[in-house]
């Protein structure tokens, strides 16, 4: 027996041992143990609170998953009934045991677990695994709730008994409300692991009302989570835009761009949720959340099928719920919202009050230092209300022109030369913006500061398509 002691101290000091060479000591090993468990053949010395050598069974069962099941019908049998055997003992157990002798006997019973999921035992121990560890999860002692969350996380892999896990659901939510930190996270990563197309709408609704109290540190663990769970398990479009403007206004900080992407791209896909999206939006917003990912999405939803809800929510209302947190927003997001806005205006273009707020952003912004809000304002705004441009030529007479590029002028004339002499461009109305035609083989750069002349052309309206003075 000493030599065996010293056989699985060692084994049950390494992480990963291989049993080759030593397949003759499995049946020895069954053997000290079945003497252990049934016949306690140890003297007192080598006895703890009844249990005969705690230790040394809990370092035979450690050293047995390092071993292939059993061959033969009878070592099999025989494992199996010492098995049966650990998990009776421990039922016996009563609250009038002490300390020492529940510790060293739940260190027998987890190591028997772990030996029943290594060796895929039969069905009758999962199942006798699964109500044994459930009637932990409701003790005081945290390390035994931990311990049977870690170990149902392992069971819940099997597909066998997942729904015998189920039924315990409610006693793993409450221990998301646990003190301890760690038992927290293993409570939340048996639920996800024990999710299921059955139970995954309860567990995603808990999970995000969760998420409201949740710790810091554990809530973007946890968006991820419940985002991998309800695209998954998702019965419809609708639940999961819900589940995820649920998440956008709780834990938007939490929450990257990919999220607000897919969901984008599910809505685009699926005509019939596209105004139930545009309407749960707006909704979101009116009860005054402005998370960065939100308003990325909701200027995407609302911009591109808020006119599928007009008749509820007026198109100015809409823009007005956007704008109104535009200036705390980023660059990029600004950039979002513009073009939202363009969109909306160009949905209902017949709402004067509409174009004159949006017009005015854009007059605004085409001014920012911000080259790239500057760019999309300035392009914004001619589509809003294009400039008209008079071109002047000695040869011939003045043609009118209302788009396509974009120049931002020092002034309110350019000028443009080809072999005909120079051609004079006047701005109708004097403005700061001008949009003209840049065509592959004429162009020519209007007199302005050096600094600008990279970011611009104009065409030379004289007609010369072919001259190559520009």
């Amino acid at each position: 027996m000493l030599c065996l002691h010293v056989l699985c101290c060692c084994w049950a000091s390494c992480d990963a041992v291989c049993a080759a060479g030593y397949e003759q000591c499995q049946g020895k090993l069954l053997r000290l143990l079945e003497r252990l468990v049934y016949l306690r053949e140890v003297t007192a010395d080598y006895t703890y609170y009844g249990i005969a050598s705690p230790w040394l069974q809990a370092k035979v069962l450690r050293t047995l998953q390092y071993f292939p099941s059993p061959e033969g019908t009878a070592a099999q049998r025989q494992l199996h009934d010492v098995l049966v055997a650990i998990f009776n003992s421990c039922a016996e157990t009563g609250k009038s045991s002490t300390v020492n002798k529940t510790n060293a006997q739940h260190a027998i019973l987890f190591e028997a677990i772990s030996l029943i999921l290594a060796l895929d035992c039969s069905k009758d121990l999962l199942a006798s695994s699964v109500t044994t560890l459930g009637r932990f999860l409701s003790v005081k002692e945290p390390n035994i709730r931990y311990l049977a969350l870690e170990n149902l996380t392992r069971l819940a892999l099997v597909p066998e008994v997942l729904e015998s896990i189920t039924p315990h659901q409610g006693t793993i939510l409450g221990n998301l409300k646990d003190p301890d930190v760690s038992i927290r996270r293993r409570a939340l990563d048996l639920l996800f692991t024990m999710c299921d197309g059955g139970s995954a709408v309860e567990v995603v609704e808990e999970l995000v009302k969760y998420l409201t109290v949740a710790d810091f540190g554990m809530r973007e663990e946890l968006v991820l989570k419940i985002c991998i769970l309800a695209e998954k398990f998702a019965p419809n479009v609708q639940w999961y835009v819900d589940v995820v403007l649920a998440l956008l206004e709780r834990a938007g900080d939490f929450c990257n761009d990919d999220i607000w992407h897919r969901v984008v791209q599910l809505i685009t896909n699926n005509e019939g949720s596209q105004a139930y999206a545009a309407s749960q939006v707006v909704e979101v917003l009116g009860r005054g959340a402005s998370h960065e990912a939100l308003m990325c999405m909701a200027a995407y939803v609302i911009g591109e099928y808020g006119r599928l809800i007009k008749s509820q929510v007026p198109t100015l209302d809409q823009f007005r719920l956007l704008h109104e947190r535009f200036p705390t927003l980023s660059s990029t997001t600004k950039g979002l919202l513009l073009t939202a806005y363009l969109k909306m205006l160009l949905s209902d273009p017949g709402n004067e009050a509409l174009k004159s707020e949006v017009t005015d952003v854009f007059s605004r912004y085409s001014r920012q230092l911000d080259p790239e809000l500057q760019q999309r304002s300035a392009e914004y705004l001619v589509r809003t209300a294009p400039c008209l441009v008079e071109c002047t030529s000695p040869l011939h007479q003045p043609t009118m022109y209302s788009w396509v590029d974009t120049a931002v002028l020092m002034g309110s004339t350019l000028t443009c030369c080809d072999s005909t002499g120079p051609s004079v461009i006047r701005l109708l109305p004097l403005t700061d913006l001008v949009l003209i035609p840049c065509p592959p083989f004429h162009r020519c750069w209007p007199r302005i500061p050096a600094q600008l002349q990279p970011a611009m052309c104009c065409q030379c309206l004289n007609g010369k398509a072919g001259s190559q003075h520009c």
